[in-house]
């Protein structure tokens, strides 16, 4: 085979002349810098919002076509319009039937504009069960303990 060629890789820097206006340097940190990712998550979201606040409506449509694909935008799209349905009393059959969406994720939708944040289907049933399981045996004090996750197998416990 050839000789590889030794050619610098190029990277877009915070002054690269690609869209300079709508994709500034945000100050971003990596996530190895942060006490967690959850954490690294929240700050680099409110850093995109508060960019977002500072562009005209043709900037944000411009920034919303690079920074999601196709599928991200049509997603975002249907939840959103979905929960416009939804507060002006639509049936989830009506919903579903113009967008397409299924009763869970209409159902989470509907959730999430009461709790302000939207959570997933699973997501609501795992926090349900835990609920439940952690509720029915341990004392008060011991609620801050999570037990050891396993399954029943034929063979016995098997612990993950």
């Amino acid at each position: 085979m050839g000789q590889a060629k030794n050619r610098p890789k190029r990277t877009r820097g915070a002054n690269d002349p690609v869209l300079p206006n709508i994709f500034p340097f945000l100050d971003i940190p990596f996530v190895a810098e942060t006490t967690s990712p959850q954490a690294w998550e929240e700050t680099a979201w409110n850093k995109v919002v508060v960019h977002l606040g500072t562009l005209n409506t043709k900037e944000i449509d411009s920034f919303l076509r690079v920074a999601l694909s196709r599928r991200e935008r049509d997603a975002l799209l249907k939840r959103v319009v979905a929960i416009q349905r939804v507060n002006g009393g639509a049936s989830y059959t009506e919903i579903n039937e113009e967008l397409k969406l299924s009763p869970q994720t209409i159902s989470a939708l509907k959730k999430s504009t009461e709790a302000q944040k939207y959570q997933t289907y699973s997501d609501q049933a795992k926090d349900e069960k835990k609920k439940k399981y952690r509720g029915s045996y341990l004392p008060d004090s011991e609620t801050d303990h999570d037990p050891r996750p396993y399954r029943n197998t034929k063979y016995g416990k098997l612990y993950y």
